[in-house]
C-alpha cells in the first residue's frame, strides 16, 4: 500500500510572520498569489548564487561531475507533471513495480540501475479523463543531480548556495513498513509544480519531490 503523499503540512514565512498551512488546497492557492514575487526575488539571488558557485567550484565545494538528469523547476530524469504513463514509459521503461494506494491513482517503482530510486505517481484526473503523473520522488540509491551537482545527500546549505532561498519551508511525513519518518525540507515554487528537498536529521537530502501545484 502506498500512501498519499500529499499529506504534509507546510509552515510558510512571510515578512516577520510565519503561519503554518495544514492542508493541501490552501497551500495551492496561496502559491498562486505568491509565486510571481517569489520567482522575482529568486531571480535577483541568482546573480550572487552563480557567483558564489564559480568561485567554490574550483575548491571542490560543488560536485562537477554532475549529469543533468534533475532539471529544476521542470523534470526528473525527463518526467514532467502531467506526463501519461505511456509517456513516462516511453522516458524510463517499464517499473519494477506498480503500488496501488489510499487515492485514485498508482505509482511506478524503478528499482534497478540508474533509476533505482525513483516513484512517479499517478492520479486520473475528471477532465481530461485519463492518468496523469502528480508527483515524482527521488531516493537514495538514486544518484541523478542537477547541472550544478546537487541531489541525493548533497548539504542543505549546497541546496541553499545553488537555488537560492527557497519560497516555503516543509514538514512532511512518509509511512513505511517501520512506522512514521518525518522531514523537514525546502519547497521552491514555479508555474504549475513545485520542488521539495526534504533532509535528514543531518540536514542531507533525503528525496527531491515535484509536485503539481493547482493553478485554479
Amino acid at each position: 500500500m502506498y500512501e498519499n503523499s500529499f499529506a504534509f503540512d507546510l509552515v510558510y514565512r512571510q515578512g516577520e510572520g510565519s503561519r503554518v498551512i495544514n492542508k493541501w488546497d490552501d497551500f495551492m492557492s496561496l502559491k498562486s498569489v505568491q509565486n510571481r514575487i517569489a520567482q522575482l526575488g529568486r531571480a535577483a539571488a541568482s546573480f550572487w548564487s552563480c557567483a558564489f558557485l564559480l568561485a567554490f567550484a574550483g575548491c571542490g565545494l560543488f560536485e562537477l561531475n554532475h549529469d543533468d538528469r534533475i532539471v529544476i523547476g521542470k523534470s526528473i530524469d525527463g518526467v514532467e507533471i502531467y506526463d501519461s504513463p505511456a509517456v513516462v514509459q516511453n522516458k524510463l521503461g517499464k517499473p519494477a513495480s506498480i503500488a496501488l494506494g489510499d487515492f485514485a491513482g498508482f505509482v511506478y517503482e524503478y528499482r534497478h540501475g540508474a533509476l533505482a530510486g525513483l516513484n512517479v505517481l499517478f492520479v486520473e484526473f475528471a477532465l481530461p479523463a485519463h492518468d496523469q503523473v502528480v508527483e515524482v520522488t527521488a531516493r537514495a540509491p538514486y544518484s541523478g543531480t542537477t547541472r550544478l551537482g546537487v541531489g541525493i545527500g548533497s548539504s542543505k546549505a549546497i541546496v541553499w548556495m545553488a537555488l537560492g532561498r527557497p519560497d516555503a519551508a516543509s514538514v512532511s511525513t512518509d509511512w513505511h513498513r517501520f512506522g512514521v519518518r518525518t522531514f523537514e525540507g525546502d519547497i521552491y515554487l514555479f508555474n504549475s509544480s513545485a520542488f521539495v528537498f526534504n533532509y535528514d536529521k543531518d540536514n542531507l537530502v533525503e528525496s527531491v519531490r515535484i509536485i503539481l501545484l493547482r493553478t485554479a
